[in-house]
């Protein structure tokens, strides 16, 4: 290891999951529903944080009265529908789980998602047994941008948080990650300005890059 780090913890939507598709078309779906159309703006906007404050971005965005309680409800229906037959993990997950095992770092998932879709999620890709710990909105009080659910899964696994790498794709779980003093890397998607990402530690474009720096 290069740089004395023991632990990954990885975000799951975007990182590990290939679920942003999944989301933005049912997110779309719903805008449908109610003569609307959603913006990439809006989508990128919603990544990365607890449900009902994205589904708040969403309902605020697009002049829907409906509560982000039922857009929520709502958006995760279409969504579980869309995943049965669309879920895929991220190109090298499988190889950089693998990788990191083989040099024995501990390795966490920490997600603004449910607990039920985080469960549903990695076990449909075959993955849900290969952390150590798996840490969901479920679990928080405070989702991200706020450092809760980094230091909470920091303090799960026994660690200091300059001695655990963070992966993240969205905007405010990379602020979480800067915010818990760890190692934060940014693995944006091909929509994301990288010149308005937050001063990261370090930017990827394949989650093999991650072997690099272990």
């Amino acid at each position: 290891m290069k740089k004395g780090f023991k632990a990954v913890i990885f975000d799951m939507d975007g990182v590990i999951v290939d679920s942003e598709p999944a989301y933005w078309k049912a997110e779309e779906e719903l805008a449908r529903e109610y003569d609307k159309e959603v913006s990439v703006e809006t989508l990128l906007k919603m990544m990365g944080r607890p449900a009902i404050e994205s589904m708040k971005i969403f309902a605020n965005d697009l002049a829907i009265k409906d509560s982000p309680d039922i857009l929520h409800k709502k958006r995760d229906e279409r969504y579980i529908k869309i995943i049965e037959t669309e879920l895929k993990p991220m190109d090298g997950v499988t190889e950089v789980l693998k990788g990191l095992k083989s040099n024995g770092l501990k390795m966490a998932v920490a997600t603004a998602a449910s607990k039920e879709l985080l469960e549903i999620q990695l076990s449909k890709i075959g993955i849900l047994n290969d952390f150590d710990f798996l840490l969901s909105g479920s679990d928080i009080k405070n989702g991200k941008p706020h450092p809760e659910i980094y230091l909470k899964t920091v303090s799960l696994l026994g660690l200091r948080p300059d001695e655990c790498v963070v992966v993240e794709d969205s905007q405010s779980g990379m602020e979480a990650g800067i915010k818990a003093g760890c190692f934060t890397v940014a693995f944006p998607n091909k929509y994301q300005d990288i010149s308005s990402l937050p001063k990261v530690d370090m930017i990827i474009r394949s989650l093999e890059e991650i072997m690099s720096i272990l």
